[in-house]
């Protein structure tokens, strides 16, 4: 959208007239009734000038033409830096997370959601220009960070994620967005694993190590407590018609009864604390570790014995995967993807994503795997010998229909059009050094 000219200036001061809509009825006793139909002004403005250069009028002229009179509306930013107060910046559509501010130059913020003051740092943070007409611009943030997809699996036809700081359950709309299908449970702020046994969907969780099912449409609830002092339960996965989970701090395999406990399947194997990862391949269950990065083999009765030492320097294998008939590890510190020989050593198969240090996550959906990652929290998808970007970070989008707003102190940016639509050039003219140029004020978007 267009901006109206800064040069030349208008006469200061501009004069900006406040426009709301009331309704008035006069009922039968001679009283009133008001209802308001605005909840935030419309800006008229009317602009005047003193002498001007012949290049100076025509260009205000040529302005006036290239909107059409009256048909295309276009900013005006007012003259001087002011504190404004509840103006409106946008209603939510639970996906854009990224708004313009009403104004440039803007200092002092208070930013409110549905009149809730929010927390900068914490629920926002602020974009100096980049808006429209070079607006500055405030984005929502996840509370405490949305920073990592800690879980991926394939339920039903479409891919979920579990997150962390905050828990929540995510489902991906198959191009580019994750949908919230349910938000965290309790005190639980990470859903550290998913697998879908039995029909259900269910979640290991962090810090009090829980086992939860889906309801299949927005919330969670507990089928297991936590066992023993394993606070995390890092990694799930069905195994002979078994729900098995990986924990920590003690690196132990449980098996969940089916109701609501868990039983202890293997001890920790050695000095590996965390059993950061199961998988089903090749009709056994195998456990990724921490903190020397083994790949483990489950032998199906009390304990684990070691398939793949550490490759280089990661000493975390945060996921596993089968893919196209192979096995493979998602890491850390190096954020590497790694396929198992099938023997005793792991390959590497895709290099470092960029600044992404770990793969916290993967699933096989359709004809790819797909990860999850840290520190930005994307989704990445693997074909063949590397990765992909299919999904930036799970935002913290307003919901829909919620309603933006904001105090601030800076220019005022207003949506306005001309006011008339049939002026001559000699008309225009006049109107600058007399009644003034009439901008009529439209609905802020």
């Amino acid at each position: 959208m267009a901006t109206y000219p800064s040069s030349p200036t208008p006469n200061y001061p501009v004069e900006i007239e406040p426009e709301w809509t009331t309704l008035v009825s006069v009922v039968d006793t001679g009283g009133e009734q008001r209802k308001q139909k605005s909840l935030f002004p419309r800006y008229n403005v009317k602009l005047t000038y003193s002498t001007l250069t012949n290049t100076q009028l025509q260009t205000l002229w040529e302005f006036y033409q290239a909107r059409k009179g009256a048909f295309e509306a276009f900013y005006f930013y007012d003259l001087i830096i002011l504190t404004h107060n509840s103006e409106y910046i946008a209603t939510g559509d639970g996906d854009t997370n990224i708004f313009d501010i009403p104004g440039k130059s803007t200092s002092s913020h208070t930013i409110y959601l549905n009149g809730s003051e929010q927390s900068e740092g914490t629920n926002y943070d602020l974009l100096v220009g980049g808006g429209n007409s070079d607006s500055d611009r405030v984005r929502f943030i996840s509370p405490n960070g949305e920073i990592h997809t800690r879980s991926l699996t394939v339920f039903g036809s479409s891919l979920y994620a579990g997150t962390a700081e905050n828990g929540k359950l995510y489902k991906w709309d198959g191009t580019s967005t994750w949908i919230e299908v349910a938000p965290q449970f309790g005190s639980e702020t990470y859903i550290l694993s998913l697998a879908v046994f039995n029909s259900n969907l269910y979640g290991g969780t962090y810090p009090n190590g829980k086992l939860l099912q889906w309801n299949g449409s927005s919330a969670w609830a507990e089928v297991a407590p936590q066992f023993g002092s394993e606070s995390r339960v890092y990694s799930l996965a069905v195994f002979n018609s078994n729900l098995y989970g990986g924990t920590s701090p003690n690196g132990k395999l449980l098996q969940w009864n089916g109701s609501s406990a868990w039983t202890q399947a293997a001890p920790k194997f050695g000095a590996e604390t965390y059993i950061y990862s199961l998988a089903v391949f090749n009709s056994n269950l195998y456990g990724g570790t921490y903190p020397n990065g083994k790949l483990l083999q489950w032998n199906g009765s009390s304990a684990w014995t070691e398939v793949a030492p550490k490759f280089g320097s990661e000493t975390y294998i945060l996921s596993l995967a089968v893919f196209n008939s192979n096995l493979y590890g998602g890491t850390s510190p190096n954020g590497n993807l790694l396929q198992w020989n099938g023997s005793s050593a792991w390959t590497q198969a895709a290099a470092k994503l960029g600044s992404e240090t770990s793969i916290f996550s993967m699933s096989t959906f359709g004809s790819a795997l797909y990860g999850g990652t840290s520190p930005n929290n994307h989704l990445f998808k693997y074909m063949s010998s590397s990765w992909s970007l299919v999904a930036d970070e799970i935002k913290n989008a307003p919901t829909q229909g919620a309603i933006v707003t904001t105090d601030f102190t800076g220019y005022l940016r207003m949506r306005v059009r001309f006011m008339n639509d049939q002026l001559t050039r000699q008309m225009f003219y006049r109107a600058i050094y007399t009644t003034g140029i009439e901008l009529k004020g439209l609905k802020a978007e």
